[in-house]
């Protein structure tokens, strides 16, 4: 079976992609999930605690 053939252009440069900089909104799910992290992380720890004690 042959390869199908691909004409000349049809993999063209789609030009640069803009860049975002730091202080935008991606940021702000970084900051969320770390502190969705932590919460979760102290909440282990007190359940631990609590465990423990009875």
């Amino acid at each position: 079976m042959r390869a199908p053939r691909i004409p000349h252009g049809a993999f063209t440069r789609a030009g640069p992609t803009p860049s975002r900089s730091f202080g935008e909104k991606p940021r702000m799910l970084d900051l969320l999930l770390l502190a969705l992290g932590v919460g979760l992380f102290g909440l282990m720890a007190a359940y631990v605690a609590a465990c423990e004690r009875v």
